[in-house]
């Protein structure tokens, strides 16, 4: 089996945990802003932790990636981070 890179973001999440989502790294170079800007728009309308995550979700399905997950197998997978800086 062929090992995949996943690109861990983190977002920031007022209080909490960050939400941590991981995207196959298919798409190179990867548009972090555009990805900054869509969770700075569901931080800013105070949207509930799940409901971001889902909004994230298929925002990251539309703009073309394949793989978005909240739990990625790691065993073979090279893990990159990226975390959202506001």
């Amino acid at each position: 089996m062929a090992n995949k890179e996943f690109v861990k973001i983190i977002i920031p999440y007022f209080y909490e945990q960050p939400i941590e989502l991981y995207i196959k790294d298919d798409l190179i170079p990867i548009d972090l802003e555009m990805i900054r800007f869509k969770a700075l728009n569901c931080l800013a309308a105070e949207k509930e932790r799940d409901e971001i995550i889902q909004d994230m979700k298929h925002f990251l399905t539309l703009t073309g990636f394949k793989d978005v997950t909240l739990n990625p197998e790691t065993t073979n997978n090279k893990i990159i981070e990226f975390p959202i800086i506001f």
